[in-house]
């Protein structure tokens, strides 16, 4: 017995035909659905920014999908990266200006770094102005995404990480030259 339709889909069988026994009516199982993925996640949100603005028809109207309402996805994901924004900058601030001594949680920690508070030192301040720049692209990410705006996301996060990246490169060289003085 189908349930669902009268015609099965060559694509359903029954649960009870693949899955051992079960309790209960059988069911219908379907094909498994696509991975979620950036592209998906684009489109989704596309279509909940085009349902919001009225450009659907008003039996599409709503963001009700499987992630449910776009607009909290976007805007929780959107604080949670200026949240992250905020923090490097707030360490590298902290670590530039002494308040942050040498310890196994924030700042650059290399075995290098690590290795004297003159190299923890000379690392931060070299450091300091690309982690600032970082902090900001990533504060900017974090507006887009609530913006809805993730293609903007996806470039800013790419360019905030690649300068905080070459700050800890050059923090690292610094500690270096610092120690073989």
């Amino acid at each position: 017995m189908w349930v669902g339709s009268a015609t099965p889909s060559p694509n359903l069988r029954l649960a009870a035909e693949s899955d051992g026994p079960r309790r209960g009516p059988p069911r219908s199982v379907g094909p498994t659905p696509p991975p979620l993925s950036v592209a998906s996640l684009l489109l989704y949100s596309d279509v909940a920014t085009e349902s919001a603005s009225g450009r659907l028809p008003a039996g599409r109207r709503g963001s009700g999908g499987r992630l449910g309402s776009v607009d909290a996805v976007n805007w929780i994901a959107g604080l949670l990266i200026v949240i992250g924004g905020i923090a490097v900058g707030f360490t590298a601030s902290l670590a530039k200006s002494g308040s942050l001594g040498r310890n196994h949680y924030a700042g650059i920690r290399t075995r290098t770094t690590m290795s004297s508070d003159q190299a923890w030192q000379a690392a931060h301040t070299v450091s300091y102005v690309p982690m600032l720049v970082g902090s900001m692209a990533f504060i900017a990410a974090g507006f887009a995404a609530m913006a809805n705006a993730w293609p903007v996301v996806l470039i800013l996060m790419g360019t905030g990480l690649v300068v905080v990246v070459a700050g800890g490169v050059a923090g690292q060289r610094a500690a270096k030259a610092s120690v073989t003085r």
